[in-house]
């Protein structure tokens, strides 16, 4: 949905001006988005989910105020809290998981840096202590808001999406390594070897 949605936005003739495309999810959130994510039933999904949860916290009656024993605005907002609790608690463990396979306790590496700006930033940070973010009362009907969801999209985006083509580094990488296949017998390459190297 992410890449659609970027795709649409670089052949627009009213992008933001600059030339660029935004891999800021929220940028596309009135626009295709919002519809994408409606018909996917993305939010259906997340909201079945957190009733589920509630059922699992507050049993059986978990919609009636009376047999709780609280009144109905205040069967709300324990609703409100258990949803933001889930969600970020959903949020953390996914985060987390990205984060770790990325950044394990080792020497940063060229791939680990080409991912910092998405997979350790201050924000992460915050996710990954447990801060309570802005967005996660909204998340519930605004699915594209939650920090994963923005984490997926930018790493689609850089690798899905095939950045490197299209700023032309692939293209360079790919035209080096094939006329290695040619020229001095001393550094040339086997096809083999090219497409081993290609691939790494």
């Amino acid at each position: 949905m992410l890449q659609v949605a970027a795709a649409k936005a670089s052949k627009s003739t009213v992008t933001s001006g600059k030339g660029t495309v935004s891999t800021n999810v929220a940028d596309y959130a009135k626009k295709d988005l919002q519809m994408a994510f409606a018909n996917a039933s993305v939010t259906t999904s997340v909201l079945l989910e957190l009733i589920a949860n509630r059922k699992t916290v507050l049993g059986a009656h978990h919609a009636d105020h009376e047999k709780m024993g609280m009144t109905e605005g205040e069967l709300q907002q324990a609703h409100a809290v258990l949803d933001a609790k889930r969600l970020m608690l959903v949020n953390r463990t996914v985060v987390r998981s990205l984060h770790d396979a990325v950044f394990p306790n080792v020497s940063e590496t060229p791939a680990t840096i080409k991912l910092r700006s998405i997979l350790k930033t201050s924000e992460v940070t915050k996710i990954l202590q447990g801060e309570k973010l802005t967005t996660a009362s909204q998340s519930a009907e605004k699915a594209w808001l939650i920090p994963t969801v923005l984490m997926y999209g930018r790493l689609a985006y850089k690798f899905e999406g095939m950045t490197d083509m299209i700023n032309g580094a692939f293209m360079e990488d790919l035209s080096e390594l094939l006329n290695s296949a040619t020229g001095d017998q001393r550094r040339r390459k086997s096809f083999y070897e090219i497409d081993t190297e290609f691939e790494k």
